[in-house]
């Protein structure tokens, strides 16, 4: 798309790589784009309710960019990496099915991830912020939470890690509770009195974890290029990634 205009596919399918220009808006509803989506130096992206069969890999936007699902009516689905750096507005992710890794690295504004289920890895690096939020996240692989500056607050809490959980470096130091990790625990993640290092990362000592966490890994998503989306609903978190929990 060109530079300094606003794009908006609403229930568009696109059969191939979706380029933002410098300056531009990029707004998704309902949609399918069997390619990448990426850019620099975008304006702002919202990519709601729509299935990205490949990256989705974003530098430099101006203002907020928010991935997710809009009331619970489907569950979208990325084929690759959501892949965020150096980007300057609110950054929310929420609800989504990720086939590979979610990675934020220096950007420069209040980050909320929510509620997303993830075929690898979890990188939140090098991030300066008022407030980072990962809450509620299924994760195949491990959770890296290293270098950030944080104003205000860094809460993890009620995730379900599969591997390794690492945390260091960062200032402020991470809070939160009611996580659970099947690999080990390292820096700043110590500090977590009830996260427990447990085998499938799904129990933790003294009580079952949310019923959500359970059966780690139980909805991953077919990783087949279509990568449908379900229509199963779930609790929503449409006020957080539509201006609610991540920006405060």
């Amino acid at each position: 798309m060109p530079d300094g205009e606003t794009c908006t596919l609403d229930g568009a399918q696109v059969k191939g790589n979706v380029k933002v220009g410098i300056g531009s808006t990029l707004m998704t509803a309902d949609a399918m784009i069997k390619g990448n989506v990426f850019g620099q130096q975008a304006m702002r992206v919202h990519i709601i309710d729509t299935d990205v069969w490949g990256q989705i890999h974003f530098r430099r936007t101006a203002k907020e960019i928010i991935i997710g699902n809009d009331g619970c009516k489907v569950v979208p689905n990325a084929g690759g990496n959501i892949n965020l750096q150096n980007n300057y507005g609110p950054i929310g992710i929420c609800q989504m099915t990720i086939k590979n890794n979610i990675i934020l690295h220096n950007n420069h504004n209040r980050i909320g991830v929510f509620d997303n289920r993830v075929g690898n890895n979890i990188e939140v690096m090098s991030n300066t912020s008022a407030a980072i939020r990962l809450r509620d996240n299924t994760m195949k692989g491990g959770l890296l939470i290293k270098g950030n500056t944080v104003a205000k607050v860094l809460n993890v809490s009620t995730n379900s890690i599969g591997g390794n959980a690492n945390c260091t470096m960062n200032v402020v130091a991470p809070t939160g509770s009611g996580n659970t990790a099947g690999g080990a625990l390292s820096g700043q993640a110590r500090a977590w009195a009830d996260l427990q290092k447990v085998r499938g990362g799904i129990r933790q000592s003294g009580r079952m974890p949310p019923p959500h966490l359970r059966r780690s890994g139980a909805r991953q998503r077919a990783s087949s290029p279509a990568m449908k989306a379900s229509s199963r609903r779930r609790p929503s978190v449409s006020s957080r990634c539509s201006g609610g929990d991540f920006i405060r």
